[in-house]
């Protein structure tokens, strides 16, 4: 297996908006606490000539006439306020490519965590199997087979818009640093842009329970994997 380290990242705080609904019983102002804050993404292209485990190399060698892999590490940090309490929370990734219409679109080949049942502690390495499936090296994990147990559930394996919900439990608050990643899939040589989304629903302790959605600067609303190109493209 090939191994990864999370490179440590500056964490920038969020304006969270509250998303208009009807009969709001008071003015739903915007949030900008430090109540969420993220970090810029960090993308790496997977090329077989860097790793050193052979069975991952062979994949991409074998995938490489046909598709880019990607290595996306998304971090959140969630910031704790015992009186008003993050209740549910989900970060998004919108995934697009500028090769044909009729080419595959790029899609979240794997994601890690997939789900998270209990807490643990954060580990600095990810390991990528054969065929590029994500996990946590010796990671020792408690799992339950009741749903309602679950705080963290990642979606949209396969699909163009991966996401991963978080979701306040008996004991469990919503706070602190998480990591996440995700591998992507795109057409060979394609500039694929990932559009991130946050929203969060806060227990106000006037308002009740208020949506809110993430207005992300510049620098974090996207992630932009450019693949390098090829001497023959350049003599095009």
């Amino acid at each position: 297996m090939q191994s990864f380290e999370i490179e440590p990242v500056k964490l920038a705080p969020v304006v969270l908006e509250a998303r208009k609904e009807l009969h709001a019983r008071l003015d739903q102002t915007s949030l900008s606490a430090r109540r969420v804050s993220l970090g810029e993404p960090r993308a790496r292209l997977l090329s077989p000539d860097e790793m050193s485990d052979t069975d991952t190399a062979d994949f991409l060698t074998a995938e490489a006439a046909f598709a880019d892999f990607w290595l996306i590490n998304l971090t959140i940090n969630f910031y704790p306020e015992p009186d008003e309490p993050i209740d549910s929370a989900v970060i998004g990734l919108q995934l697009r490519h500028d090769g044909p219409a009729d080419a595959k679109p790029a899609i979240a080949w794997s994601v890690w965590p997939t789900r998270l049942s209990a807490p643990m502690s954060q580990s600095s390495t990810l390991a990528v199997t054969a065929k590029l499936g994500l996990f946590e090296p010796n990671a020792s994990r408690t799992t339950t087979q009741a749903q309602d147990k679950t705080y963290l559930l990642a979606l949209g394996e396969g699909q163009s818009d991966p996401e991963w919900r978080f979701r306040r439990l008996p004991g469990h608050e919503i706070e602190g640093i998480q990591q996440l990643a995700t591998i992507i899939r795109a057409p060979r040589g394609s500039q694929v842009t990932g559009e991130i989304t946050i929203a969060a629903s806060i227990d106000r302790r006037l308002a009740g329970l208020v949506r809110y959605r993430a207005k992300l600067p510049a620098g974090l609303a996207t992630v932009s994997l450019r693949p390098p190109r090829s001497i023959a493209q350049i003599q095009d």
